[in-house]
């Protein structure tokens, strides 16, 4: 895996929070792989993404654009 960028670092660290409280366009999907981490209180989502390696927030925050752009192109359409 290739290093990530300042700004992949700066994104997630900007982007981290609210990824545990929702999803980026509302609510909480059950196909994300955040789903269940969403339910828990959340002292103990952020707890959770402590304990993550940064590769593994990485493959989130990664995950979460992708899905991101998806979503937004669906309701362009």
């Amino acid at each position: 895996m290739k290093a990530p960028s300042y700004n992949e670092l700066k994104d997630l660290a900007r982007m981290m929070p609210g990824l545990l409280y929702e999803c980026p366009v509302g609510g909480n999907p059950k196909d994300c792989p955040l789903h269940d981490i969403r339910k828990l209180p959340y002292i103990e989502r952020v707890q959770w993404a402590k304990s993550m390696s940064d590769e593994q927030l990485l493959d989130i925050y990664h995950y979460h654009k992708s899905c991101l752009s998806i979503k937004e192109a669906g309701q362009a359409g």
